[in-house]
C-alpha cells in the first residue's frame, strides 16, 4: 500500500491510476521535479496543503486497500 513515508516518484512508479489522483490535487508537476527522488508523500501533502489521510486513502483506493 501507499504510506506516508513513500517517495512522490515511488508512488507515480506502483500504479498507474496515480496520475488522475495527483491531478486532482494539482500535483501534476511533481512527475518532472527533481525533488521527488526524496520527496515523501507527507512532505507533499504538507507543502501542497493536502489533507495526508485523504491523498492515502485515493492513493490506496487503487490497490484495494
Amino acid at each position: 500500500p501507499f504510506h506516508d513515508g513513500m517517495t512522490v516518484h515511488a508512488a507515480w512508479r506502483k500504479h498507474s491510476g496515480v496520475a488522475s489522483v495527483f491531478a486532482r490535487y494539482q500535483l501534476l508537476a511533481c512527475l518532472d521535479c527533481a525533488v521527488g527522488d526524496d520527496e515523501t508523500l507527507a512532505e507533499a501533502a504538507f507543502g501542497y496543503a493536502i489533507p495526508l489521510e485523504d491523498l492515502l486513502a485515493e492513493l490506496n483506493g487503487l490497490m484495494g486497500c
